[in-house]
């Protein structure tokens, strides 16, 4: 009866092992087609922020008068008063004011 049972619990590890093996290799396989599909990036036009108010963190108080350019998700110009807004950039102003393409 011990020999009996030794065998059938080596056949059933073995077929236990090729079976789980099987599934790991069907799993990596089909793992780059698993997730969700992603879009193509779209390039972000830049932002341009006119007039505003700048905290800059050193000041308890905020810099009135500054203009702010983002680009590609980062802040890429600071300055005081007007800054040129490049081809396409979405200009914004204070409460009130407009946005449009400049």
């Amino acid at each position: 009866m011990r020999a009996l049972s030794r065998r059938v619990d080596a056949g059933l590890s073995r077929r236990g092992f090729v079976a789980g093996a099987a599934g790991s290799v069907a799993g990596l396989g089909l793992a780059a087609y698993a997730g969700p599909a992603r879009a193509q990036r779209v390039p972000a036009r830049p932002v341009l922020i006119a007039n505003a108010r700048l905290f800059d963190g050193l000041s308890p108080n905020t810099r009135p008068g500054m203009s702010l350019l983002v680009g590609e998700e980062r802040i890429a110009d600071i300055a005081v008063g007007a800054l040129s807004a490049p081809e396409g950039a979405l200009v914004m102003t204070p409460a009130g004011g407009r946005r449009c393409p400049a």
